[in-house]
């Protein structure tokens, strides 16, 4: 291309990944980073239990305000944390508002 050589190589992978993919099976774990997406409405420790809970126990839960608000919360499986990502990551906590984005902590 332009002048210079160009090389090209078939891949033999089944998935391309990119490094910080989350959802890599490596980044797998039992905490899940929440980022609340339009938050009107306060979000607290309790709100966040209350929409947690019920996917799997919950250990901890941490709110950071710092950058919007984002939440770690630690749960006390694996399994718990894929139940929770797979049903609320993109579930909004109040109608129209407080959209959750999750992400398996690193």
């Amino acid at each position: 291309f332009a002048g210079h050589p160009a090389f090209v190589n078939y891949s033999t992978s089944q998935k391309i990944s990119r490094p910080g993919d989350s959802d890599d099976a490596r980044g797998v774990n039992n905490v899940l980073l929440f980022t609340i997406l339009n938050p009107i409405y306060s979000i607290t420790t309790d709100v966040l239990y209350t929409i947690c809970n019920p996917c799997g126990p919950v250990q901890r839960i941490v709110i950071f305000r710092k950058n919007g608000v984002q939440a770690m919360v630690e749960f006390d499986s694996v399994q718990s944390a894929q139940r929770a990502k797979a049903s609320l990551n993109g579930a909004d906590i109040y109608s129209g508002c407080c959209t959750l984005k999750i992400e398996y902590a690193k």
